[in-house]
């Protein structure tokens, strides 16, 4: 009998125990941890802030790639504007031939050449300003663009006209 009393009791003390708990705790009790909803708004918070990060990241890859790519065109027409200036544009050329020229030279660029559009400027001691008509004094203007990025990368730029060297001859 004692065993069985000693059980009663513990019994009933762990029953008055549940029992003398506020509500509030054993609701608490009841409901912990995560509900379906939670979750959810946590799922969908997290893949907001996601989505925003990678949008992010493609814009910046875009930016970084059409940069990369102005950037070698800028190349293209730089080189083509430093050969083309160095060597001068021969004048006795038609505008065919120089195409054709160009073309092969620098086939990554469109070259443009308007012949007589700007004549050498000479100021005067006095201050005056004349223009220098004669062939070898005369600059043509020069339109380099990149084939693939036309509007963006473009240089206008004078070149001087030269006489084309004398071939053969000697004493």
């Amino acid at each position: 009998m004692k065993f069985y009393n000693r059980i009663k009791l513990r019994v009933e003390k762990q029953f008055r125990a549940l029992h003398d708990c506020p509500r509030e705790k054993m609701l608490a009790r009841a409901n912990s941890g995560f509900s379906l909803l939670e979750t959810l708004v946590a799922i969908v918070v997290f893949s907001i802030v996601i989505t925003s990060i990678g949008s992010s990241l493609v814009m910046s890859h875009r930016i970084n790639s059409r940069s990369e790519l102005l950037l070698q065109e800028q190349l293209k027409v730089s080189r083509a504007v430093e050969g083309i200036m160095a060597s001068g544009i021969d004048s006795s050329l038609s505008d065919m031939e120089l195409a054709d020229r160009y073309r092969t030279d620098y086939p990554e660029v469109i070259v443009t050449v308007n012949r007589g559009s700007l004549q050498e400027k000479q100021t005067n001691m006095d201050g005056s300003v004349t223009w220098n008509t004669a062939g070898v004094g005369a600059f043509c203007t020069v339109i380099i663009q990149s084939r693939e990025l036309t509007d963006d990368v473009k240089v206008v730029t004078y070149v001087r006209l030269v006489e084309p060297p004398e071939v053969g001859g000697g004493a």
